[in-house]
């Protein structure tokens, strides 16, 4: 068996862990923990397909994962506001957000604070607003947090990882390491004008 994809909730973890085979799995949770659980468990699992198992569950919690053979996860419909604690996952190459905004989840862009220290987290529709701290030729930060109640923390990603926003509209924005502000902030408009946001 290497893939399996549950239509409900995802309950006897051990005896799914025990299913080393796994290359691909797709399913709903309710703890952040029974993610990492997972991830941490199946040494062959490569593509990983997270869901809510209900409205809330999942909302404002932070993923921290670890292995040696995920390549790609995809968050964009489970919760708002899912993030990441850390990424300690060399292989990976593909990180699926949902949009940007206060709906959205999965990794932030985050640009210097100007005004004392630390990061904010950067939308590309906030780039026309007075006083925003943009550089387009900076390089994307990627970071955690949703919650504006926090201040943003740098994640650690491959170089080689894209991350891509799934937006409301059906378009999407990709970005990695050495993509530039700039050239988010143009993908940004160029989906949004066609899609006619």
């Amino acid at each position: 068996l290497t893939s399996l994809t549950f239509m409900k909730m995802a309950e006897d973890l051990p005896r799914l862990a025990s299913i080393t085979s796994l290359r691909r799995l797709e399913a709903a949770f309710l703890e952040v923990d029974d993610v990492n659980y997972l991830v941490k468990e199946l040494p062959n699992l490569t593509h990983f397909i997270v869901h809510a198992g209900d409205r809330t569950a999942l909302a404002y919690e932070r993923l921290d994962l670890e292995s040696t053979s995920l390549q790609s996860i995809d968050i964009s419909a489970s919760a708002k506001a899912l993030s990441f604690e850390r990424v300690n996952c060399p292989a990976l190459r593909e990180i699926v957000c949902g949009g940007n905004g206060a709906y959205g989840n999965g990794l932030a862009l985050l640009v210097p604070n100007d005004g004392g220290g630390g990061f904010v987290r950067w939308e590309p529709d906030e780039v026309l607003r007075p006083g925003h701290p943009y550089d387009p030729g900076a390089l994307c930060l990627f970071g955690t947090c949703w919650n504006d109640q926090e201040v943003p923390s740098p994640i650690e990603i491959p170089s080689a990882c894209v991350v891509t926003w799934k937006q409301w509209g059906g378009w999407c924005v990709h970005a990695t390491t050495s993509t530039t502000q700039g050239e988010v902030a143009k993908a940004y408009e160029e989906g949004r004008a066609a899609w006619g946001y």
